[in-house]
């Protein structure tokens, strides 16, 4: 497995919580937002699958938190500090060299190393690129604002045509 997954997970980490925000303020737009809207511009049965699908993509982003989390656990912590200064914290090479009293020739060996050891855990905990690929590819990160249900099902018809048509 390369790092790209690795660098993917830990880039969207810092952000998830604003994401999941965004989720809910969605949900509440859409489920009392046609409630309190008596004309009702869309059956109930597609709000609902609406609100549906904006919480199962909630529960991916909880996982792939979860998952970080337990993959940067599994390490040993000079090379979890490292990841987490770098993707978590968003700190610039030179201070991380700072903060960890090494080379910024050190910093990038142990970000490099520590990279292909969370990839490696990843596959440990059975998400291998398959895996990822087919659970998360299709989800698009805009920031913390969701699609509306228009957008949903363009997204559910581009991924079922990413994974042949299930």
């Amino acid at each position: 497995m390369n790092t790209l997954w690795a660098r993917t997970l830990l880039a969207i980490y810092p952000r998830l919580p604003d994401i999941c925000k965004g989720i809910d303020r969605e949900c509440w737009n859409q489920g009392l937002g046609e409630y309190y809207n008596r004309n009702y511009s869309y059956r109930q049965d597609t709000i609902f699958n609406i609100l549906i699908e904006l919480n199962e993509r909630k529960v991916r982003y909880i996982n792939i938190r979860i998952l970080v989390d337990d993959c940067l656990n599994s390490m040993p912590q000079k090379f979890s500090s490292i990841l987490e200064d770098k993707y978590i914290f968003e700190k610039s090479t030179d201070e991380i060299s700072f903060s960890h009293n090494i080379s910024k020739r050190t910093v990038f060996r142990r970000l490099n190393d520590a990279l292909e050891m969370f990839s490696r855990i990843i596959v440990v905990f059975g998400f291998t690129d398959e895996v990822l690929n087919k659970k998360f590819l299709c989800d698009y990160l805009v920031g913390a604002e969701y699609v509306r249900q228009k957008h949903i099902m363009e997204d559910e018809n581009h991924c079922k045509q990413r994974r042949g048509g299930e």
